[in-house]
């Protein structure tokens, strides 16, 4: 199982919205670059998608912070 958790912060305010669990890594990659896609042209100062296991191990190739 695998969980790809999308956090925004702005004005000091952090904000973690719902979790998506998809059942093989590709379906999570999939979802992954998704959300990257949208957080890329975001106008949310801090935007964080993150892929972990549901054993709570990070995948470092699917985490990515996108400052603007």
């Amino acid at each position: 199982m695998y969980i790809i958790q999308e956090i925004q912060t702005a004005n000091n305010t952090t904000v973690m919205l719902p979790a998506v669990q998809k059942e093989s890594r590709a379906e999570a990659e999939s979802v992954f670059y998704q959300i990257c896609g949208a957080a890329v042209v975001s106008e949310v100062p801090a935007h964080t998608v993150m892929t972990f296991t549901h054993e709570g191990f990070a995948i470092p190739e699917l985490c990515k912070c996108f400052k603007h």
